[in-house]
């Protein structure tokens, strides 16, 4: 995507009402004014991913969105593809509407949420990082045009993180985050955003090994001709950091069913992508078997009108654009953890945790399954993998308990690691 002709740029860097924020703040509130009916309103599109319980209309493109199998990054390309071209014609008709020239929709490009840009820090932050809710996200009010400083304008942009919910169905009612997530400094450790071990597989996807519900790949379980709408096979980059990010930011973009109902889950998804074609810079490569590349699925262009396009043409089609830069934020290695000291006898401790260095383990090789890009591994390497998540996993029992806890629940919440 070198040649690309829109940028997408890194919202971190961005001022508060950075003219790319400012636009697609008014695109977002264009489409929230749409029906159902239209597959160009903000809920149509939403639906495209999971369905709530308070959306009882039907429709073949809804809930199409895999999470745990390897159509996790392509399906969500196109979705973001499709949906940047929406937001795109929205503004341009906004522009048209009220004679603002240069029309702004000309070099409007999705921008990307880069959590992982600003360095961890020792203490608690004091001052808003990266790893914040961009500001245009946590204000209740937005400028009243372009370049304007007043803000009194409703921000389409915001969403609630005062709200308690009694119960499922109240869930539902207003859309919110989770508490005090506008306000917080980081919204996430360093740790739990840090791409670093999903930059450093070689492998794009394998088949599931004895059962275990994350994959060391970079773009989770093989799953041949089956979208699996949601399944405990993710690979790296799935499980940090998407899979934290929505659980980091909570409410509804904690939930599979009303995610991309926070303007904020474009922007997330944005990012991934672009660690995607960062870690296909590296010389990294997609699978090229059938059962991927052919593969279709359903989305909606600007004008509504249905598009069926298989992996191979999202990976062709989607070649407009390039990000700001493919490095910023792209992972740094963790801190070597020292061996924990034995306890004296008769010394008395709360707890033990494992330790290691999780890009210690030595990569073994596994058997070819006879799909091309893809390699099976066997349970026996369990523990190289419990290794190379050591330092940022603590306690993997508890994470494997919160993942099937996840897998019983009845709607599909994106797991998030037990904060420290």
């Amino acid at each position: 995507m070198s040649n690309g002709t829109f940028v997408r740029r890194d919202a971190s860097k961005m001022d508060d009402w950075d003219p790319v924020l400012y636009w697609y703040a008014r695109a977002v509130g264009r489409l929230q004014q749409r029906p159902l009916t239209d597959p160009t309103s903000w809920v149509f599109q939403g639906c495209i991913h999971g369905v709530p319980p308070t959306v009882t209309e039907e429709n073949e493109a809804f809930t199409q969105c895999p999470h745990g199998g390897w159509f996790f990054l392509p399906w969500h390309r196109g979705y973001l593809w499709y949906f940047e071209r929406i937001i795109r014609a929205a503004i341009k008709e906004i522009a048209a509407e009220e004679n603002i020239t240069p029309d702004p929709s000309a070099t409007w490009a999705l921008p990307y949420w880069n959590y992982a840009l600003d360095a961890p820090t020792k203490t608690p932050p004091t001052t808003f990082t990266s790893r914040a809710l961009p500001a245009a996200f946590r204000s209740p009010k937005m400028p009243d045009r372009p370049g304007g400083t007043n803000l009194t304008v409703d921000n389409p942009l915001f969403l609630r993180d005062d709200f308690e919910p009694a119960s499922e169905a109240e869930f539902w009612e207003i859309p919110h985050r989770a508490k005090k997530k506008n306000s917080a400094h980081q919204i996430l450790r360093y740790p739990d955003v840090n791409p670093f071990r999903a930059m450093s597989e070689t492998i794009f996807a394998a088949t599931k090994s004895q059962g275990q519900s994350t994959q060391p790949t970079f773009g989770s379980e093989i799953t041949y001709t089956d979208m699996i709408h949601f399944q405990l096979a993710f690979g790296d980059l799935e499980d940090v950091p998407h899979n934290q990010v929505h659980g980091g930011v909570g409410g509804w973009m904690g939930r599979v069913d009303g995610s991309p109902r926070d303007p904020i889950f474009w922007l997330h998804h944005a990012n991934l992508d672009r660690l995607w074609t960062a870690w296909l810079d590296k010389g990294n490569h997609n699978p090229d078997h059938a059962s991927w590349l052919d593969h279709e699925f359903i989305f909606f262009d600007e004008t509504g009108k249905q598009k069926r396009p298989s992996t191979e043409t999202v990976l062709k089609d989607a070649q407009d654009y390039t990000y700001e830069s493919l490095t910023d934020g792209a992972g740094t290695r963790p801190a070597r953890v020292p061996p924990a000291q034995a306890p004296q006898a008769g010394e008395r401790v709360l707890a033990t945790t494992a330790v290691g260095n999780p890009t210690a383990a030595a990569r073994r090789p596994g058997c070819d399954d006879g799909v091309p890009g893809a390699e099976r591994r066997p349970g026996g390497h369990a523990l190289a993998r419990r290794q190379r998540r050591a330092a940022d996993q603590p306690h993997p029992h508890r994470a494997q308990r919160a993942l099937r806890a996840a897998a019983r629940d009845t709607v599909p919440r994106l797991p998030q690691r037990p904060q420290r």
